[in-house]
Formats: structure tokens, C-alpha cells, sequence
């Protein structure tokens, strides 16, 4: 029942091997926001370093995004996530992955939200046909919209998973 936006978007990018094991992806543009007749710069960008036994990233993204579901409003979202992952032995391996984000509502303060998130999980083979994941996750968001009433909420998550590969099968050969 509330007002609806409409935005455009032009954007334009590429990526970088600097070697086997550097890679770097960029996106950069711009969108034109209909109702509020404003122009936000956009961009997504993300580095990658592969080593012996795992790998790093780090990637930032700002862009005209819906509300979150909190309201019908046009909003500025920028976010910031690490992320490494590392194997272990053949059968165990691990991750951690932490960010930042940052709402804005680009009329008014219907959505104005901060966040904080990290994970951390495990995986385990446990036999040649069964993995086992084990995750736990953290989220903390503070709002100063009036969308979410100036609330702040916490969620701590776990994750208990079990993936099980039945060999390959045809009806026909």
C-alpha cells in the first residue's frame, strides 16, 4: 500500500589475474532513482588470494537496493565481507567470514540499519559417502529508522548438516 520506486542502473566492469593465484573483480556505475530523482555512484569489488590449502577474500558493494522488507522505499546499501577458508587434512576443513553493512533510506529514515555479522563453521567427511558441517553464525543489527522503530536485534544461529552422495546411476547406457 506504500509508494513504489523505480530505478535504472548502468554499470560497467572487469577482472584482473595479476597471477595463478590474485585475482581482483570491479564493477562501477551509476543509478537514477525515479521518485527522488537522484543519481547514487554504484559499485562491486572484490579481491581474492589463493595460498596451500585455502583462500582469502574481501569484497565491498554499495548499490540502490528494496527496503530489506522493512519498508517500500528506495535505500543505499554498502557492505563489507571478509572471508577465509582453510583445509585442514584431506577430511576436515574450515571457515570464518565476517562484514559490515550499512542501510540508508534515500528519502527519509524509513530504513536506516547497521549490521555486524560473522560465521565460523567446520566441515568433516566423515565416510566416503557422508559430510558433516557444523556453522554457527551472529548477527547484530541497529536500526535508527522508523521502519524497524529504532530497535535493535541480535541472532546467534547453528547449523548442524549432513550431506550424503550416492553413487552415480543410469537408466540407460
Amino acid at each position: 500500500g506504500g509508494d513504489s520506486f523505480v530505478t535504472h542502473s548502468v554499470t560497467v566492469g572487469g577482472s584482473h589475474r595479476f597471477s595463478e593465484t590474485l585475482n581482483v573483480n570491479s564493477n562501477v556505475g551509476a543509478s537514477w532513482t525515479e521518485s527522488i530523482e537522484r543519481v547514487n555512484f554504484t559499485t562491486s569489488s572484490s579481491i581474492a588470494k589463493l595460498f596451500d590449502g585455502g583462500s582469502t577474500s574481501l569484497s565491498y558493494t554499495q548499490g540502490v537496493t528494496p527496503g530489506g522488507g522493512l519498508a517500500d522505499s528506495a535505500t543505499l546499501s554498502q557492505t563489507l565481507v571478509a572471508t577465509a577458508n582453510y583445509t585442514f587434512t584431506r577430511s576436515i576443513g574450515g571457515f570464518l567470514s565476517g562484514g559490515v553493512a550499512k542501510n540508508e533510506s534515500l528519502s527519509g529514515n524509513n530504513v536506516d540499519v547497521n549490521s555486524y555479522q560473522g560465521q565460523a563453521g567446520i566441515s568433516i567427511v566423515l565416510l566416503s559417502w557422508l559430510d558433516g558441517t557444523l556453522t554457527y553464525s551472529y548477527i547484530k543489527q541497529k536500526s535508527k529508522g522508523t521502519a524497524a522503530g529504532g530497535r535493535t536485534a541480535t541472532v546467534n544461529q547453528g547449523f548442524l548438516g549432513l550431506t550424503a552422495t550416492f553413487p552415480e546411476w543410469r537408466i540407460i547406457r
